[in-house]
């Protein structure tokens, strides 16, 4: 249940008295605060992992193999210990017996082992746990390499909720303007400001890069003389057999882009005499080297770096980096 929907019933029980009955919260419509891809993918790597927790224990400790979570999520090392970071900011709001909880930290403790283990002890609560096990075995699970093709926040954050709305027998759900700046995290006063921004351009691209796109139909009310107002939004998923996947709309300008990357990660690789100081020094196996390797590249890219030695340049970024200290 959003916040937005919790009030309203608040307000409606002020108006008219009614049994009180436990209202359960919905993970997946709470838990998207984070506007990064790589935090949606960790939490769902996440729930794949607490199947066999004590959840007689209110708090539990998980030992994640790093290099599982690497080829799991296809994220950088990097990526996994900045998004652990703010995932630790990160709280989820209870509804029961008709009054928030307090905030629960998502994740309240993080250790990164890095020894040999390579391993990555993680605190987690057991009803948030307990939450983050919904999300895979009540609705459908998100396909990673489905959000790996998504660009925009708003398409990523509407995907799970799609899923959701889809096992539901009934399988439509309607949102006020409220519900949806809630869900996109947005200001909008307009319904016709979201649609443009919001709704039409999440739908283009799960059209053309998801096997699961929706449809969706503004609710008018009358306002007398003619006039009408846009109250609520009714959000129906469709599913897709076959897609053409925008990924190829500029594919030659890619393909030059990928081999550029491919021609310095081969020059980096062909510097034995750094590759190997990283690996001893960094203690980095060959999957997070190519890893780590990418994530330089991509600082390159970003910030014009040309670099005559590149393999010494990727050595020393690794250096100054203080995670790695």
């Amino acid at each position: 249940m959003l916040p937005s929907e919790w009030k309203r019933k608040k307000q409606a029980e002020l108006n008219k008295p009614q049994v009180h009955k436990k209202i359960s919260n919905t993970f997946i419509e709470n838990v998207l605060h984070e506007k990064t891809l790589s935090a949606i993918k960790i939490t769902y790597y996440l729930a794949s992992v607490l199947k066999d927790l004590d959840f007689t224990k209110e708090l539990n400790t998980i030992f994640i193999d790093t290099k599982d979570m690497l080829n799991y999520t296809e994220l950088t090392m990097t990526d996994i210990k900045n998004n652990l970071k703010k995932m630790q900011k990160t709280s989820i709001s209870f509804v029961e017996k008709d009054k928030f909880e307090e905030h629960i930290s998502l994740l309240p403790r993080f250790k990164i082992h890095l020894g040999r283990k390579r391993q990555i002890e993680i605190d987690i609560y057991s009803k948030i746990a307990k939450q983050l096990l919904e999300v895979t075995e009540r609705y459908t699970f998100i396909n990673t390499k489905e959000l790996m093709r998504l660009k925009s926040i708003h398409s990523i954050r509407l995907l799970p909720i799609l899923h959701m709305i889809n096992g539901y027998d009934v399988k439509q759900k309607t949102y006020t303007l409220e519900d949806l700046n809630s869900i996109f995290d947005t200001k909008y006063q307009r319904f016709s400001h979201l649609e443009t921004f919001i709704l039409k351009k999440a739908k283009e691209e799960l059209d053309n890069n998801s096997t699961l796109t929706f449809n969706y139909e503004m609710n008018f009310e009358v306002l007398g003389t003619g006039r009408s107002k846009i109250v609520s939004a009714t959000i129906e998923p469709t599913s897709k057999s076959n897609y053409q996947s925008t990924i190829f709309t500029n594919f030659d300008t890619e393909s030059i882009k990928e081999k550029e990357e491919l021609d310095r990660t081969k020059q980096i690789l062909k510097d034995k005499l750094y590759c190997k100081k990283i690996k001893s020094e960094f203690n980095i196996d060959e999957q997070e080297l190519m890893n780590e390797i990418k994530v330089f590249l991509d600082y390159c890219d970003k910030n014009n770096k040309e670099y005559k030695d590149i393999a010494k340049s990727f050595y020393t970024h690794l250096k100054n980096n203080p995670m790695r200290n």
